[in-house]
C-alpha cells in the first residue's frame, strides 16, 4: 500500500520527483496559468483542493491569487502525515478521502484536484463526490492516456509502486455525470520530462509548441478538465 511519505516529503512533491527541477520552473507556473485562465473573472471562490501532496502548488497558488479569484482555500489529504505536514505549512487543512470526503452537497464553490484521480482506487467515485459536494465548478488536472510517452513512462517501477494509471479522455469523460453539468470540457497541455538544465529551455519550447498542433496535440501527457455544474 503506497503511504504518504513514498509520495512526498515536506521539500519535494512527487511531481517533483517525476520530472526534476522543471516542475517549479515551468509545470507548476502552467498550472498556475491554466487555472488563471479558467476563473479569471470569477471572485473570492470558496475552494477546496483534493490530495494536495506537500503543499508546494497549493501555498503557490494561494500567494499569487491574482484578482482575488480565490476566497477561501482548503487542502485535504488522505493521510494523517500529509495533513500535519499541510498544516504545519499554514495551510488550512482536513484529512479527507476523494471517493467518500464525507462533506455535504455544494460544500465549496470550487472542488479541485491536481493528478490525483489517476491515483485512486474508484475514480468514477472521486467523480461523483467532486460534482456533489461542488456548488459551480471542478478543475482537474490528469495523466493523458493517449499519449504514447506517458503510458511508456507508466511501465517504470517507479510509477506502478506509486500507483500510476492513466485513461483515455472519453474515459475520464465518463466518470462523470454529463447531465449535471453545463459544461464539461477536457484538453491535452503539457509535454514534459527529466532534463538537464541545460536542455529545459528547448523542453518548454517543444510543450508550448506541440499544445497548438493539431491532432498530436493529443500526444501531451496532461489533459485539463473543467466542468461547470448546471444551475
Amino acid at each position: 500500500m503506497t503511504e504518504w511519505e513514498d509520495l512526498h516529503n515536506a521539500n519535494s512533491s512527487w511531481r517533483k520527483t517525476l520530472v526534476g527541477q522543471i516542475s517549479d520552473l515551468y509545470t507548476v507556473p502552467k498550472y498556475l496559468g491554466l487555472f488563471r485562465e479558467y476563473f479569471g473573472r470569477e471572485k473570492g471562490l470558496d475552494t477546496l483542493e483534493l490530495g494536495a501532496g506537500n503543499g508546494d502548488l497549493s501555498m503557490r497558488l494561494v500567494s499569487e491569487n491574482k484578482g482575488g479569484i480565490i476566497g477561501s482555500y482548503t487542502v485535504s489529504e488522505n493521510y494523517e502525515e500529509g495533513v500535519r505536514n499541510l498544516r504545519a505549512r499554514g495551510m488550512e487543512a482536513k484529512l479527507i478521502n476523494a471517493e467518500n470526503t464525507g462533506l455535504g452537497p455544494g460544500s465549496y464553490d470550487l472542488v479541485c484536484a491536481f493528478d490525483i484521480m489517476h491515483h485512486v482506487k474508484d475514480p468514477r467515485a472521486m467523480a461523483r463526490e467532486m460534482a456533489r459536494i461542488s456548488r459551480k465548478y471542478i478543475f482537474l488536472t490528469e495523466a493523458n492516456g493517449l499519449s504514447l510517452g506517458r503510458k511508456l513512462f507508466e511501465r517504470k517501477k517507479m510509477y506502478r509502486d506509486a500507483g500510476e494509471r492513466s485513461y483515455l479522455p472519453r474515459v475520464y469523460r465518463s466518470f462523470f455525470d454529463a447531465g449535471v453539468f453545463k459544461e464539461l470540457g477536457i484538453e491535452p497541455f503539457l509535454f514534459v520530462f527529466k532534463t538537464p538544465e541545460r536542455f529545459i529551455k528547448h523542453v518548454i519550447a517543444f510543450s508550448e509548441a506541440i499544445e497548438k498542433i493539431p491532432v498530436l496535440r493529443w500526444q501531451c501527457a496532461s489533459l485539463v478538465i473543467f466542468g461547470e455544474k448546471r444551475t
